[in-house]
């Protein structure tokens, strides 16, 4: 069964609550800690303790060994940046992030996917699982998409209006995110808007296009001999790449300086999750402060040799 939410959170939010994870013992999950920090905020907020595995520098998935399941009630696994994950071999509830891997067919007891994330949206998350919470989805408000939204939906846009775009995001700084501590959402159904858009977007997304100039990009990063300063993300078969994503091993790169040198450049690359919550886990450390996710386009590459040169 499927359920569509406002924001991916809001999804998380609501199974904690009423689907049968709100009656898991222990009340600990397992969290990837190199992970967008909005999703250990949801769980320690619906009164689940948190438990932290670190990272696989290969593919920047979650490494779990056989201690980290002792005492957990759940586990959380990430598909991180479409690199596909193994699911856990374990008696406890497994919940999926699939919102870099729109392809991803549901493996564990549930699967969050974004409606926006590789679509042309505003926002939007929807749940997947074998659980019938209807009754409590139903009395949910619905969300609504106003004016103020269609900037961000013209930005995840590709058309005439994107050379102004890219030229305004150019000079800006880096985007700096508030503490999720502060955040705060309402948990409500996603809007008509969101649905239809999600339903037609999806439909012409090419799965195969992406893995193609993934492909034309992993020659071109090894051509231009880019693997003396970066490693790339490893891939495990099955994959569907979201982005191009490295991680800085040059210790004489500035990871945020380059990407401000990007942006100038109208390559606009991110650092997801350079706020990662990794409390000393070491590996997530590494990543959360080398990780360069780059746009799917050889250009970008180009540029990347460019501004290090």
């Amino acid at each position: 069964m499927r359920y569509d939410f406002n924001y991916l959170r809001s999804g998380l939010d609501f199974i904690l609550k009423q689907s049968s994870l709100a009656k898991i013992k222990p009340r600990r999950i397992l969290v990837p800690a190199f992970i967008c920090p909005i999703i250990p905020e949801v769980i320690r907020r619906n009164g689940f303790e948190v438990k932290f595995a670190d990272a696989d520098l290969e593919s920047f998935n979650i490494k779990i060994r056989d201690a980290d399941l002792d005492g957990v009630g759940a586990v959380f696994v990430c598909h991180t940046f479409g690199a596909k994950c193994e699911i856990p071999s374990c008696k406890v509830p497994v919940i999926e992030d699939c919102a870099h891997f729109l392809s991803k067919k549901r493996a564990g007891d549930f699967a969050l996917c974004s409606m926006y994330k590789q679509v042309a949206n505003a926002r939007g998350g929807y749940v997947e699982c074998d659980e019938d919470l209807s009754g409590a989805y139903e009395h949910l408000m619905t969300d609504r998409i106003g004016i103020t939204d269609f900037p961000e939906i013209l930005l995840r846009t590709k058309g005439p209006h994107q050379p102004v775009f890219d030229f305004l995001r150019s000079l800006n700084e880096l985007p700096v995110c508030d503490s999720v501590k502060n955040e705060k959402w309402n948990v409500l159904k996603a809007s008509n808007l969101t649905k239809k858009m999600f339903a037609r977007g999806s439909a012409d997304a090419s799965h195969a296009l992406n893995i193609e100039i993934y492909n034309e990009m992993k020659y071109g990063f090894e051509h231009l001999g880019l693997g003396k300063f970066f490693k790339m993300q490893q891939m495990p078969e099955g994959s569907v790449p979201f982005n191009f994503s490295i991680r800085v091993i040059d210790s004489s790169i500035s990871r945020d300086d380059l990407l401000l040198r990007l942006r100038r450049s109208k390559v606009f690359a991110d650092r997801m999750w350079y706020n990662a919550d990794t409390s000393g886990i070491p590996n997530a450390e590494i990543l959360a402060r080398t990780i360069i996710n780059l746009p799917m386009s050889l250009k970008s590459l180009a540029i990347l040799k460019h501004v290090i040169s």
